[in-house]
């Protein structure tokens, strides 16, 4: 291993000319001067937000809809994602509350098809067909996997040592 080496040649420079005490009296001017401009720069913000009467001014720029690059390139690109699309089913909150890979409560305690893993909302824990009290777990949501439901955030029971 390699050895730091050190400059003995080294000089300290000043970071300014003046005395430290010249510096303390700097301090105050500089906070002065900050202050103003902060103020200048709030000024500027609300003058562009509103007009000389103070009514608010709307910035299209903002909220108008964007030109497309070429002529009919956002109508083209709607029409191939339209197709691509799945069909909907409904609010993706409602069919996926944890997101990909996870189902809501159906209401009857039972999961939709393929989805064997129970989650418990209020405790973030999930049970899959593999852990102990699997049939008397309570299930707000249901996920494909336990990767699914570890994704969303949720944890593997903790293990009873009885």
């Amino acid at each position: 291993m390699d050895e730091p080496v050190v400059d003995t040649g080294a000089t300290v420079e000043s970071a300014g000319e003046g005395d430290v005490d010249e510096w303390e009296s700097a301090a105050p001017r500089d906070a002065e001067r900050k202050a103003g401009d902060e103020a200048a720069d709030k000024a500027e913000w609300e003058a562009s937000w509103t007009d000389a009467a103070g009514a608010p001014v709307h910035h299209h720029e903002y909220t108008g809809p964007h030109s497309p690059t070429l002529p009919g390139a956002e109508t083209a690109a709607a029409e191939e994602a339209a197709e691509s699309a799945p069909a909907a089913t409904g609010h993706l909150a409602a069919d996926h509350p944890y997101g990909q890979g996870s189902a809501a409560w159906t209401g009857d305690g039972n999961g939709p098809e393929g989805y064997p893993v129970k989650g418990d909302a209020a405790t973030m824990t999930y049970h899959d067909e593999d852990t102990s009290g699997y049939a008397d777990a309570a299930a707000d949501v249901w996920f494909e996997s336990a990767a699914h439901a570890e994704a969303a955030g949720f944890r593997p029971p903790r293990r009873s040592r009885h």
